[in-house]
């Protein structure tokens, strides 16, 4: 590829004198140059030609580490073979020399194609570039190729449990002896530690220095005695950060990246290449054109207030877009980002969180289902969404479609499972889930100190009746009606037991093909044995 080019001059960007000491006042370009357009299309060539199909992703957040390593690790090689993992780097060192402008529209159309992460992301986006920049000859030789094949991947280990935001503060120490660095103390929230090969860890090399100063960087083994990894438990049920702790780990003086105080200041190299941009732009756009259509799918268009909510995330999500346009322009003229990268880290968490709660909200009281049930609108994704801050929630990635198949042997089996209770669920009726979920539909009905509300037993015991054998009939789910019958008061302290079954299915012709609908109910009942509530509903196959 020829060098990259250079941004026309605009006679805009030439400050005036008076205002010199304000970079903010260049002007923030909102167009492409044809390079950089013809760069785009060479991004989206490349990705029709290698991103298959079934590694492409239409959902609101992205793959779960534990559920779908082996397609990120395949699709790192990919990217390492076709030279996009060191876009950005200088010539010399490897790299393309790719603007960050270019650099962002790579990583956009990365986003629209759907393209699943990377295994070794951080390794990739932070190590690497940092060892070009600190590291030593046998450093780079040794791991960054290794790096960005994915042949080694490395976990982060900055973060303590007293050292959070006060990086500065943290405990872990490394003692030289005979030659050698003995690293003792425990890091948290370290993404992936738990499949990880190696780590680029700080830890404190000079207990007496000021805490800024007394600070190594070591690269250190995770597969050694010393060193012990305990996944952290989510109440999403995920489980891709974990603990790791250090006890006598054992770290050769040629894995310490620069001297031994330089800790610190090669952080700071690693924060900023931390970067959002464009691609977290596109991200939300396509977000919120799905939010749109979950909305008219669940016919809760008409209401002004989803209307409302829809819109304001349209505004935010453009406004971030713009944001990012900004920041693009300040990188290709040179300029550092300022303290404005941190508001807008905050700006999007925030946005993202209320996206989020605004799809809940047109799902009604089936945003309280977990992806594993039946009932889950879109496999549950709105519920597991990806948190812009450190600590990120995954969104379930959609299964690879199945061949399609209308034979009668599937509806045979289907049909074999009439009127055969699934897998019961128990849970207690507590007051305090009540009120909370009171309060989560807007019902402030005096009657739910004492008793449930009807529709808080979804919710309280989700029933899954795990119709493998319906996936083998068309492409995918739509969604039925349900109704729901209330037979008598479900009082706090009941003990419920909620059962399922498949009360019928048959399949019909429709203008798009064929479909296959499977009808179920649900049975709630107390601990006397009383039926308390019925669901019944329709799940619809196409």
């Amino acid at each position: 590829m020829s060098s990259a080019p250079q941004r026309p001059q605009r006679t805009s960007d030439a400050i005036p004198f008076q205002f010199a000491k304000f970079a903010s006042f260049l002007t923030v370009d909102l167009g492409f140059t044809p390079d950089e357009e013809s760069f785009r299309q060479e991004v989206r060539g490349w990705l029709d030609s290698n991103l298959p199909p079934e590694w492409r992703h239409g959902a609101a957040g992205g793959y779960r580490e534990e559920e779908e390593t082996e397609v990120q690790r395949g699709w790192q090689r990919r990217l390492y073979e076709g030279g996009w993992l060191n876009l950005g780097w200088p010539k010399v060192a490897g790299g393309r020399g790719a603007t960050p402008v270019m650099q962002a529209i790579y990583q956009e159309e990365m986003t629209k194609a759907g393209a699943p992460g990377i295994l070794g992301r951080l390794g990739v986006t932070l190590l690497a570039p940092t060892l070009v920049a600190h590291g030593t000859d046998w450093q780079k030789e040794t791991y960054i190729e290794k790096i960005l094949s994915g042949e080694l991947i490395f976990c982060q280990g900055f973060s303590e449990p007293d050292a959070g935001s006060d990086l500065a503060g943290l405990r872990t120490r490394a003692e030289r002896r005979d030659g050698k660095w003995v690293l003792s103390g425990q890091k948290t929230w370290s993404s992936g530690a738990h499949y990880s090969d190696k780590s680029f860890l700080l830890a404190r090399t000079d207990p007496a220095a000021e805490p800024h100063r007394g600070i190594g960087f070591f690269l250190v083994d995770m597969k050694q005695p010393g060193v012990e990894v305990r996944r952290i438990k989510q109440m999403t049920g995920g489980g891709e950060f974990c603990e790791i702790f250090l006890s006598g780990a054992v770290v050769e003086e040629r894995d310490l990246v620069g001297q031994p105080g330089d800790g610190w200041k090669i952080a700071m190299t690693v924060f900023g290449f931390e970067r959002g941009g464009l691609a977290q732009a596109a991200r939300f756009e396509r977000a919120v054109a799905e939010l749109a259509a979950l909305a008219r799918e669940r016919g809760a268009g008409s209401d002004a207030a989803t209307r409302q909510r829809i819109a304001q995330a349209q505004i935010e999500a453009h406004v971030f877009r713009l944001i990012g346009l900004r920041s693009l322009t300040k990188a290709q003229h040179g300029h550092a980002p300022g303290p404005e990268a941190s508001v807008t880290k905050l700006y999007w968490s925030e946005m993202d969180k209320r996206l989020q709660e605004a799809a809940v909200g047109v799902e009604g009281m089936y945003g309280a289902l977990a992806p594993e049930s039946a009932l889950a609108i879109d496999d549950g994704r709105w519920q597991y969404v990806r948190d812009p801050a450190q600590h990120h929630r995954r969104a379930r990635a959609r299964p690879p479609a199945r061949p399609v198949t209308t034979t009668a042997s599937v509806i045979d089996r289907l049909k074999s499972r009439i009127g055969v209770d699934g897998p019961a669920v128990m849970a207690t009726v507590e007051a305090g889930h009540v009120r909370r979920f009171a309060e989560a539909i807007g019902d402030p009905n005096p009657r739910w100190v004492k008793e449930a509300p009807p529709t808080f037993l979804v919710a309280l015991a989700p029933v899954s009746l795990h119709l493998a054998e319906a996936e083998e009939y068309g492409k995918g789910w739509l969604n039925g009606g349900n109704r729901f019958e209330y037979f008598a008061p479900v009082l706090i302290g009941d003990q419920i037991t909620a059962k399922g079954r498949v009360v019928d299915v048959y399949d019909k012709a429709g203008s798009t093909g064929n479909m296959l609908f499977i009808l179920f109910e649900t049975d709630y009942t107390n601990q006397h044995g009383e039926l308390v509530a019925r669901l019944r509903g329709t799940m619809i196959r196409r």
